[in-house]
């Protein structure tokens, strides 16, 4: 199941690149404008905006990181949760930097460059760790899958409110989604390595100790 979710990441990894390669030339107006045209009908995604907000992403992470120390024990899962969000963060700030797209000309209120999305690539991310983690306590794959199912859909709708209120481009929010789940495989290939590697070297342990 995982060697899917690394595949899929090397494909958005790609897509990412031509996208970003596409940014610099006048053929992603193609994709941009309609899109634009047609999410200003749909104001109601305004609502979501709060969910990718770092106020919000940062006091969940919080707890969740809370939770993962004193109920869970899960101190491999901290590195996770912090590798994840917290340098997802950090790189969407330095390929803001790096790219330096303007936003769109629109009284958004907003500061910064526009590419990619924060809101899309942190908020995205954000939501799959708490999926990962949640799913772990649920038995059923429907019920693993509806949670997922839940977390994708509200990180669409979150980078989707920031091309409603001007704020980001289409491609801004399609390439934050693209390289936010490539990042966040990453990073759960990480875990699930280090935490296999904890775990044969305890049954490793509990093996000897008999004979010590």
């Amino acid at each position: 199941m995982f060697k899917k979710k690394i595949i899929w990441g090397w494909i958005t990894f790609t897509a990412f690149m031509a996208v970003l390669l596409l940014i610099s030339t006048d053929y992603i107006h193609w994709f941009d404008q309609p899109l634009f045209s047609l999410l200003e009908k749909a104001p109601f995604l305004l609502y979501f905006s709060l969910m990718g907000s770092e106020l919000v992403i940062g006091s969940v992470s919080v707890i969740l990181i809370l939770w993962l120390a004193f109920k869970e024990r899960n101190f491999i899962g901290i590195i996770f949760t912090v590798l994840a969000i917290g340098g997802g963060n950090l790189i969407n700030k330095f390929l803001k930097t790096a790219v330096e797209r303007g936003r769109p000309e629109a009284l958004h209120g907003e500061e910064g460059f526009s590419f990619p999305s924060g809101h899309a690539m942190v908020g995205l991310i954000f939501m799959l760790v708490l999926a990962f983690f949640i799913s772990e306590v649920i038995s059923s794959e429907k019920g693993r899958f509806a949670v997922y199912a839940a977390a994708v859909s509200l990180a669409l709708l979150t980078g989707l409110s920031r091309v409603v209120d001007a704020a980001h481009y289409p491609s801004d929010v399609l390439a934050g989604f693209l390289i936010g789940f490539s990042y966040y495989v990453l990073c759960e290939y990480v875990y699930l390595k280090l935490k296999n590697n904890v775990i044969n070297k305890m049954n490793l342990k509990s093996g000897l100790s008999p004979h010590s």
